[in-house]
């Protein structure tokens, strides 16, 4: 295998990530608005409600383009390099115990996140905070389910290309740990490092165990957590400025 090939492993995420998102109809539409009337540029922040509605449900319909392109271009790499599924962690082999060890470890990494958020309250201008308090909490499920499996997907790969190209099983997980965090980094940079943090822990457990099942739940149950914390749990109440229990 090429000395280059994990390198091209680890753009995926962040092409998918480009290709997927990168184009807004909507904020398209008003910066063009914006053009024909020879006024300013403005951001989209500043756009009209309904405007900005539109861009940030589009936004998040994208996430869907996002997991569907990385999950594709992951396959076309897979064959491209003779990379059996199992490789990666896709196989049933012991599926219900790799699962009840996903689901344990991000039960047990909620738990940390709810003593951490009862003595640090959630900031309601953090942009995860606003974006997952938009759309339907059934809409957001089905993206923490997608998102799961094509980021874990990508991250299996990107272990297995490193390690089978002379990295150690530390620069492995660094790596991909930071390229993780680039596509991230639309959090702010301590918001990128949260969730690599979180991510290294899921790096952790497929190299130990090898199977898909452990970090797709792991992934899919953190998440849920995450959005049950900054969508449900507490509110901010912006009048009062104290915070509510939901």
């Amino acid at each position: 295998m090429p000395s280059l090939t994990p390198y091209f492993a680890l753009a995926i995420f962040p092409v998918a990530y480009v290709l997927g998102s990168s184009f807004n109809p909507p904020r398209l539409l008003w910066g063009i608005r914006l053009a024909l009337q020879d006024l300013p540029y403005q951001p989209i922040s500043q756009a009209p409600a309904p405007v900005r509605e539109k861009a940030e449900a589009y936004s998040r319909y994208a996430l869907f383009l996002v997991d569907a392109i990385m999950t594709g271009l992951v396959f076309l790499f897979m064959r491209r390099c003779s990379l059996p599924a199992t490789a990666v962690g896709l196989h049933v082999l012991n599926w219900k115990f790799y699962s009840g060890v996903g689901i344990g470890a991000a039960l047990l990494l909620n738990a940390l996140r709810r003593l951490f958020i009862s003595r640090v309250p959630i900031d309601p201008a953090d942009s995860y905070t606003q974006n997952v308090r938009g759309g339907s909490l059934l809409h957001w499920v089905c993206i923490f389910v997608a998102g799961a499996f094509s980021e874990e997907l990508w991250l299996a790969l990107c272990l297995v290309v490193l390690k089978t190209t002379g990295h150690s099983s530390l620069l492995s997980v660094l790596l991909t740990l930071l390229a993780f965090a680039v596509v991230h980094y639309s959090y702010g940079f301590w918001g990128a490092i949260g969730v690599s943090v979180v991510e290294s822990v899921s790096a952790l457990l497929f190299l130990h165990f090898g199977s898909l099942f452990v970090t797709f739940f792991y992934h899919l149950v953190a998440n849920l957590g995450s959005l049950y914390f900054h969508r449900l749990w507490r509110r901010y109440d912006m009048a009062g400025g104290a915070q509510v229990d939901r």
